[in-house]
């Protein structure tokens, strides 16, 4: 992240499923401890979350980094479900199209800490950003098969946002 960018910030919000509804919908039942275990268990649930037999299952790790960002992105056709399992992480939605625009408005914005193991879907269409963790995580994210090519959008924003604690 570049550190010239001039910064604004965003404030976390509490966690919760009236908070979260208008960017999607948040999985409280945790998975197992142990990762191979709750990668099945979740694969199950996106299936049923989904509504597909076949998914786009995507390992990866969220490496520790401070709670800022300076891209958002788009799955127009597919929800993300994502699950972090060793450290909380957070994310920041936004209620304003973003296609058109480098700049996020701080009140047409959420950010969220989201505590391991506990599923974050994220509807088709909704602008997101800040996927990270001061910690560092595995982590897993599910979409429908074949919606991710050419079906994503990403922007650059001229300002980095920095994620406030509560």
């Amino acid at each position: 992240m570049s550190q010239t960018k001039p910064q604004t910030s965003v404030r976390i919000t509490k966690l919760t499923d009236k908070s979260f509804a208008p960017y999607g919908r948040i999985i409280w039942k945790t998975a197992a401890e142990d990762q191979a275990a709750a990668k099945d268990e979740w694969t199950t649930r996106a299936k049923e979350l989904l509504g597909a037999q076949e998914l786009d299952a995507r390992s990866f790790s969220l490496a520790p980094k401070p709670n800022e960002f300076d891209k958002v992105e788009v799955h127009h056709k597919s929800h993300q479900l994502t699950i972090a399992f060793g450290a909380p992480w957070v994310v920041a939605c936004f209620t304003a199209d973003m296609s058109a625009s480098d700049r996020i408005d701080p009140s047409k914005t959420a950010a969220f800490e989201i505590p391991p193991r506990v599923g974050l879907l994220i509807h088709a269409g909704v602008w997101h950003g800040g996927l990270g963790s001061e910690k560092g995580s595995d982590a897993l994210v599910f979409f429908l098969p074949g919606t991710t090519q050419n079906a994503s959008s990403v922007r650059e924003l001229a300002q980095s946002v920095k994620l406030l604690p509560t």
